[in-house]
């Protein structure tokens, strides 16, 4: 409150934007000081926009996430999300070979023909 005291009474005291110096050098000191405290206020009010936009943005899209598009569970889904289409197995409905002896196990087995015969 002194600072804005301060600078009321200081005549060097470069006017606000958009009222000339002539007309802040003739301004009561009340209107001076409400003039400042309302300048500060704005200031702090824009800033506290600026951060909320910026949280309503990483807000919005987190919303949009589902467990599709992020590593968050099926159930944290909103009801509204469309349902996951079933797991089809890697080797599907395909007729498979039989496990050849010199492939590794695990993954998907060879289809039928995709593998040279033994003769």
């Amino acid at each position: 409150m002194v600072e804005i005291l301060q600078l009321a009474w200081g005549m060097s005291e470069q006017a606000p934007e958009g009222i000339t110096a002539e007309d802040w050098a003739v301004t009561p000191l009340p209107v001076r000081v409400l003039v400042r405290a309302l300048q500060q206020q704005v200031r702090l009010l824009h800033e506290q926009v600026t951060s909320l936009e910026q949280r309503v943005r990483v807000l919005e899209e987190q919303g949009r996430q589902t467990s599709r598009t992020s590593s968050t569970p099926p159930s944290s889904d909103p009801p509204s999300a469309s349902p996951r289409p079933p797991r089809r197995a890697c080797c599907g409905t395909r007729t498979i070979a039989p496990w050849p002896r010199d492939m590794p196990r695990g993954g998907c087995r060879p289809r039928a023909g995709a593998l040279p015969a033994i003769l």
